[in-house]
């Protein structure tokens, strides 16, 4: 069973069945032993050792994709749910938590920042972009 195809609902269950028992961090012996369970609860044909094989190389193929994430996306969704987070956290007057949570987003923009900072320090000829905002040079017409 060569380059196995993953396209009919028994090969999808048995896949999902590895890829959830890897998840839950099973080792080989464990997993073999929670896939004949779930076989045999879900009324699925008995796969050869070989085949087997065949599966947990699809499943670390799966693994692989999903470990190629788009960090800008994930950073926003993390930053979006810890938001969501102070504020009913902020509602219920559970500062502490919220101080908590704050700290979190700190860790994200750091990072951010961080990569920016990574991204920005060599330029061609060697100069260095510096890009500050000094509040001190800026004046309102109003208030001189």
């Amino acid at each position: 069973m060569n380059n196995l195809i993953i396209n009919n609902e028994l090969n999808k269950e048995i896949l999902e069945i590895i890829v959830q028992g890897l998840s839950a961090g099973l080792n080989y012996s464990q997993l073999l032993k929670y896939l004949s369970g779930e076989i045999k609860k879900k009324k699925i044909p008995e796969i050869s050792e070989p085949e087997l094989g065949e599966y947990l190389i699809e499943a670390y193929k799966y693994f692989y994709q999903k470990s190629e994430i788009d960090k800008k996306y994930q950073a926003g969704l993390a930053i979006e749910r810890l938001n969501n987070l102070y504020m009913n956290c902020y509602k219920i007057q559970d500062y502490k938590t919220c101080f908590q949570i704050q700290k979190e987003i700190n860790v994200i923009l750091e990072k951010k920042q961080k990569e920016i900072d990574d991204k920005t320090e060599n330029y061609p000829n060697n100069e260095k972009l510096n890009i500050k905002l000094d509040l001190t040079k800026i004046q309102d017409e109003n208030y001189q």
